[in-house]
């Protein structure tokens, strides 16, 4: 149960996994998470569901407007070990996406873009006395699958995709002392430009969260954890020009618990926002729910 407790611990201490919602945007920068350099492989899934409140100052009648908008997402991802120390990450994403204003319901459903991602474990799993260090560099990019539509510009949380090559850099480290520890992880996402010469923000994230390891019987584990969250997005151009109401950053608070038992893992982490401003404090964040499903072999 020792090398299952560090796989649990690296597998699922992850930031808002493959989605960033800090502007109310669905299609924000995928993040993998530590996964140590183990010879089984892992596939699974992972649903997220964020809601919005958004204000939209300027409507085509000259009015303010409001809407209520909802993202969901279904995600297959998977690793490999192919070198020591070494891993090679994949996720594909299918958006159901969903805006409503007044009695008008917009929707937009379809795969979203899919990401690579490949992570070096330049410290792994060393001891310095009773500690034990991790340390995951990581590099990838987005590729542009998901159907950017340009007649969604002034509603970019509709997009199913950026339309554009985006850039991807991680970092995570933990530190753990004997069933307890502290996880640590920062991505950046650097956005390219559609098509129609739509460019979103860059998007950064750093968090960190406590976790607790408990093994209740022969088999079966849990692993509870808790932390903060911080997200930040530059604001989107579009030809050129530098778009109000765009960008933002938010400070939530994360709680979840992972459950194993042979082989099967089954997880769930909520997100609330501690604080928030986002599109220029046109745009509210509710809570966020993370459930996960994952198979290793």
């Amino acid at each position: 149960m020792k090398n299952l407790f560090l796989l649990l611990v690296f597998l699922f201490f992850q930031a808002p996994a493959f989605a960033c919602d800090v502007c109310g945007c669905s299609v924000g920068g995928p993040y993998f998470g530590v996964l140590p350099q183990y010879h089984r492989n892992v596939i699974g899934l992972r649903g997220y569901d964020s809601r919005f409140d958004i204000e939209h100052p300027y409507t085509h009648h000259g009015e303010p407007g409001f809407s209520n908008d909802r993202f969901r997402s279904l995600e297959l991802w998977g690793r490999i070990n192919p070198f020591p120390r070494v891993q090679v990450l994949a996720a594909v994403p299918f958006h159901f996406l969903e805006s409503q204003a007044g009695d008008v319901t917009d929707r937009s459903t379809g795969f979203g873009d899919v990401s690579l991602l490949a992570t070096y474990a330049v410290i792994n799993n060393i001891r310095c006395g009773v500690w034990r260090h991790q340390l995951q560099l990581g590099g990838g990019a987005k590729l542009p699958t998901g159907r950017f539509n340009p007649a969604y510009t002034d509603e970019p949380g509709l997009q199913r995709g950026t339309g554009g090559w985006d850039g991807l850099l991680s970092g995570i480290y933990t530190l753990r002392f004997r069933q307890i520890g502290l996880n640590t992880d920062a991505t950046f996402r650097y956005t390219g430009k559609s098509p129609d010469h739509y460019q979103f923000g860059n998007r950064f994230s750093v968090g960190g969260r406590l976790f607790y390891w408990k093994e209740w019987n022969k088999g079966l584990a849990i692993l509870p954890n808790g932390g903060v969250l911080y997200e930040r997005s530059e604001k989107d151009y579009h030809q050129g020009e530098l778009l109000d109401y765009t960008g933002g950053d938010c400070l939530l608070a994360t709680a979840g618990l992972d459950v194993y038992f042979q082989g099967i893992t089954l997880g769930a982490t909520v997100k609330a926002p501690l604080s928030q401003h986002l599109a220029g404090g046109y745009t509210r964040a509710h809570e966020r729910i993370v459930v996960n499903l994952a198979w290793m072999f």
